[in-house]
Formats: C-alpha cells, sequence, structure tokens
C-alpha cells in the first residue's frame, strides 16, 4: 500500500510527505483488520454487507499492539507502537453481515440480527409524534458517554468534505432536480455521522480567498472583540458596557425570542444572543454598535445572511432527496401508467417512458423542497413569494459563545463545559472556531467527534498536497501575485452543520438531530464560538399537503409518515414548543 502511495508523489518529492504517514499507516491498519474479519466471517459462511469502501464496517476496540493496548488505530499509530506489517489483535462488534444465498439452506428465514442484538435502524419508524420526537432526543443525549479527553477524537474515516458552491440552487440540474452525488454524500454525512463540513473558500493555488470567507474572518474579529472587551469590563469598572442582560424582544410574542448579554457560571460561559430585525438589518442590541466599529457589524450581518444561506440550501436537498426516496410525487394508476402527483395531463405530454417520469418526479420533489424553504426556514428576510403575518425580528439567532474551563480538584485536563444536547432548528450553522472544543456523538462509531480538526486536517492535507507554504495556517501566506496575500485565517474556510430536530420532521425521521456538546481545557485558551441556530418562521404553518402532497391520514401507510401528519396545521411557533423539555 505505501509502494502505491509513493507513486503519487514520484513527481514532485520522491517521498509521501511525513505528515501523511500516519494517515497511510492508519488506512492499512484497518484495511488488515477488515480482510481478518472478513476472513472470519466467511470461514461461518457470511460475509460483509458492502456498503462501500469509505463507510465504517464495525466497531473496533482493544487493539492490542506489544503488550499495549489502544482505543483506536489512530492512537496506536500515533504512538508509534505499529507499523505496516507488525501484528496485533483486536475486537470488532456490530459488524453488518450477512448470509450469501448458497449458504442459507440451514437458516431459518429469519434475520441474522434482530433489532435488540444491535442492528441500526435508520428512520426510526417509532416516533410518531413530536412528543415520542422530543423523548427520544432525550434519551439519545442521555445515553452518550460524558467522559471527556482534551485531545478529542479525529476518526480516519470521515465524511467527505462539500463545496458551498455544489450546494446552491444554480448546481441543480438542468431539469431541476437535485445533483445526485452532492446529495448523497450530503445525506451520508447527516444520517450517518450528524454532521457535515462545507468548505467556503477557494482552492489555495490561486492564493485569493472568497467573499463568505472575508466576512466570517471578520466575524471572528468582532466576535473576539466583544468578549475582549467584556472581559476586561467585569474587572476594570473606568470601561463602559452597556448591553442588556438577556430578555425578549417586544412585541414578537415568543418567549424563544431573546436577546443580549449573560455570564454563567462563574464567567466560564457567555454568550451574546444577537437577532436581526427584518426590514432595517439592524441588529439586536443595538447598543452592540457602542462596542464594535461599523465595519464589525456589518461584517456580523453579511456572515449571518452567508451561513443561514448554507442551511437553507442543506434543509433544501435533504428534504428534496427524502421526497424523491420516498417517490411521494410519483404515483401508477390502476392500468400501471406512471403519473405524477400534483402535475397536469398537458404537463405530462412528452414523458412516454419510466426514466423520464422519473427525472420529473425527482424535479418535482426538488421544487417542493425549495418552496417548504422558502415559506418555513426563517433567514432573517422576508417571505415574498407567499406573504404572512412575519415577527419583526429574525426567530434565527446568531449567537457569539466564550467558553472558559475552570481547575478542576480532580486534575483533569478538560471539562464538559455544555452537556449533550440537540437543536429544535432546521440545522446549526458552527463556523469552524480557532480553538476546538464542539464535539459531535457519532452514533455510527458510538464516540463523540470533534469536527473542527476534521476541518483542519483537511486543509493540512491541501497545503502538504500543494506545496503551499505551512505558515498559511496563520493566514500570512503570499499568493502567486507579489502584490496581493491571504490575510484570513484558515478556519474561516470552513463551517460545521448539524441537523437539528426540525429537519429530522421535514425529513421524516430520516436524519436525525444531531447530539452535540462543548468541551473547553481547564487550563489555557478559551474557546470562542458563533453559531447560527436556523429557526422556524414561528408565525407559519405545516401545511403537509402543501409541501409534500395529498396523502391520506386514515392510511398508516401513507408515504408522509405519522410524525408529520401529526404537525399538519400546527404552526412552528407550537411545534417548536412542543419539542422543549417540560420545566
Amino acid at each position: 500500500m505505501l509502494k502505491q502511495a509513493m507513486t503519487r508523489f514520484a513527481e514532485t518529492t520522491g517521498e509521501i510527505p511525513v505528515s501523511l504517514l500516519p494517515i497511510y499507516a492508519t488506512f492499512a491498519m484497518d484495511l488488515s483488520a477488515k480482510e481478518a474479519t472478513r476472513a472470519a466471517l466467511n470461514q461461518n459462511g457470511m460475509d460483509f454487507v458492502d456498503e462501500g469502501e469509505n463507510e465504517l464496517w464495525g466497531e473496533v476496540e482493544n487493539i492490542q499492539v506489544g503488550g499495549l493496548t489502544f482505543d483506536t488505530f489512530q492512537d496506536a499509530v500515533d504512538s508509534g507502537s505499529w507499523s505496516p506489517g507488525q501484528d496485533f489483535s483486536f475486537v470488532v462488534r456490530n459488524v453488518k453481515a450477512y448470509v450469501p444465498s448458497e449458504n442459507n439452506s440451514n437458516f431459518l428465514s429469519e434475520p441474522l440480527l434482530k433489532e435488540e442484538e444491535g442492528l441500526k435502524v435508520l428512520g426510526n419508524s417509532k416516533i410518531e409524534s413530536l412528543e415520542a420526537l422530543a423523548k427520544d432526543t432525550i434519551d439519545r443525549c442521555n445515553k452518550a458517554p460524558i467522559d471527556v479527553s482534551l485531545k478529542g477524537n479525529v476518526p480516519w474515516k470521515v465524511p467527505e468534505v462539500i463545496i458551498r458552491s455544489d450546494l446552491s440552487v444554480s448546481a441543480r440540474n438542468k431539469d431541476g432536480s437535485e445533483n445526485e452525488q452532492i446529495a448523497l454524500d450530503l445525506l451520508n454525512s447527516l444520517k450517518d455521522h450528524g454532521y457535515v463540513i462545507i468548505d467556503v473558500g477557494a482552492d489555495l493555488s490561486d492564493g485569493k480567498s472568497t467573499t463568505i470567507e472575508k466576512r466570517l474572518a471578520g466575524m471572528w474579529q468582532a466576535t473576539e472583540h466583544f468578549f475582549k472587551h467584556s472581559i476586561e469590563a467585569e474587572v476594570d469598572d473606568s470601561i463602559e458596557f452597556a448591553l442588556p442582560s438577556m430578555q425578549n424582544v417586544p412585541g414578537v410574542g415568543s418567549r424563544h425570542a431573546v436577546y443580549g448579554y449573560q455570564s454563567f457560571d462563574e464567567g466560564s460561559m457567555r454568550f451574546l444572543e444577537t437577532r436581526l430585525q427584518r426590514k432595517s438589518k439592524v441588529l439586536l442590541p443595538t447598543e452592540l454598535g457602542e462596542v464594535l466599529a461599523s465595519e464589525e457589524m456589518s461584517d456580523l450581518v453579511h456572515s449571518f445572511y452567508n451561513l443561514a444561506d448554507i442551511g437553507r440550501d442543506i434543509t433544501r436537498i435533504a428534504t428534496a432527496t427524502i421526497l424523491d426516496e420516498k417517490n411521494l410525487f410519483f404515483e401508477q394508476d390502476e392500468n400501471k401508467m406512471p403519473e405524477i402527483s400534483g402535475l397536469s395531463l398537458d404537463e405530462m405530454v412528452g414523458f412516454n417512458n419510466e426514466a423520464n417520469i422519473f427525472t420529473k418526479s425527482s424535479a418535482k420533489s426538488a421544487s417542493s423542497a425549495l418552496r417548504l424553504v422558502e415559506e418555513l426556514v426563517d433567514d432573517g428576510r422576508s417571505c415574498e413569494d407567499f406573504p404572512m403575518d412575519e415577527s419583526p425580528v429574525s426567530m434565527s439567532p446568531h449567537r457569539m459563545c466564550c467558553y472558559t474551563g475552570q481547575k478542576r480538584s480532580d486534575g483533569l485536563d478538560a471539562r464538559e463545559v455544555f452537556g449533550a444536547h440537540t437543536d429544535t432548528s432546521f440545522v446549526t450553522l458552527v463556523p469552524v472556531a480557532s480553538v476546538s472544543g464542539l464535539e459531535v456523538f457519532d452514533e455510527s462509531i458510538s464516540a463523540w467527534v470533534r469536527p473542527e480538526l476534521i476541518a483542519k486536517r483537511h486543509f493540512e492535507e491541501e497545503v502538504e498536497g500543494s506545496g503551499t507554504d505551512s505558515n498559511i495556517l496563520n493566514g500570512d501566506v503570499p499568493s502567486k501575485g507579489e502584490s496581493s496575500r491571504r490575510t484570513e485565517p484558515w478556519h474561516a474556510r470552513y463551517v460545521v452543520v448539524m441537523p437539528g430536530e426540525l429537519l429530522q420532521i421535514v425529513t421524516q425521521n430520516e436524519v436525525k438531530a444531531a447530539v452535540h456538546r462543548v468541551v473547553a481545557a481547564t487550563e489555557g485558551e478559551s474557546r470562542i464560538s458563533a453559531p447560527v441556530l436556523l429557526r422556524a418562521r414561528t408565525r407559519a404553518k405545516m401545511d403537509v399537503s402543501r409541501y409534500y402532497g395529498v396523502f391520506d391520514k386514515d392510511d398508516p401507510d401513507d408515504g408522509v409518515g405519522k410524525l408529520l401528519q401529526s404537525c399538519d396545521g400546527m404552526n412552528m411557533y407550537d411545534i417548536h414548543n412542543s419539542l422543549q423539555p417540560s420545566t
């Protein structure tokens, strides 16, 4: 494997870059373990369920190398204890396997694995009401482990990083349907891992930064400036700091529409909740303008819009893909002639073969998903195509956070500062920070992972492969032209996006809300974060027929599903309230 890898670098350095050697070694270790497991399965008349070479094939633990024990292959490689060709042992659980047809004559017709024995079931059909969804998210949070590591876990097999431009409406197919490969990559990331990493930056080779990247860099500068000012004001009475504490936005009528500044847990958590006024495009609290410069305020506003647009596109693609998978706009009459729900006879003219019929159905799914996003997702703008009584401020907050670990008597080097939870949002967008700390519970491997470190690894590999100066991590590298330089920090290129409870509803339980938390070092640099929680227009209504086609409430097998049926006719404010934990 390493010899084959050498050919990739034969024309450049002639050898594998040192920074990439651990990745190749980890891959080799995993592949060796997989082939050993396959051999054991074959001896028992079974084989792997083929889900693609990049998918996780089992939960590996208790890795033994030379008398030492490791939790992951990456740990074994990083310690220097294992190198290709060296013996090792391991334990693997929850391997997805099947009995080939030629070997199953002696087996019963029942499934090889039952649900209670660990078979993972995607799309929980038991969640049939908002109450059941709220209970399920709490149960999933409670099942996540509470142990903390300062280093954080970065699996070597990770989801594909997706380019921002690939998500836009303009990237759809000519017929209006979603790009299948982009949709597949996105859904696999969200469903299997609970997050997706979006790259908003340009290729390093052109030496330039995108507009979004520049705005996010400005947002980080503004956020750091604000928290520096607020912390200094706590110890110096001469520094003016007149921001209001957390309070409800007047005239909105929602207890969830809050804004202001608050400090918790002896200063270990500080939050600034901002809200965009829909018409004036001015941020609340307006007193923030007394701390930040006008350019910094502008960067905050534009960053919110940029992040909200990414969230809109992800919600659109995820919803359209599930609509398409469930064939909700594809029907057949008694004569087995295919037709598309919601299309007239004239619209059907010219579609005289099954492939075209499915293509038209996919376009209809994409169109309905776009309508749902425009009418339900609150991106801070007014809904132009479907006027409604809207609140004067956006229901989607841009939240600035500062997490500082505190010394512990138990001697641990990190602690959980914001425990395991899910968000009542379509998606939560977290611009990658310079100090990692966001952890998502990846249920495919039953482990906490740090997407921000995965983004950093992606950046470092790109830097290594392009031969760019490694100092680019500090945001100061010349481009091809001597007169211009990249000045944005590396992390301004990436955004981590996690699915929320509202996305779980509109994707009919196929994409579960991500369980996540925040971890901070007990000593050292504070973590600053700036997530956007993309929520719903509270006064909009969930009109299932409008977005999913005609359905039969009396048919338990209707493709819409009972959870969506239970939401039909509810306004989004009531749906949001129903998902909040009881107090």
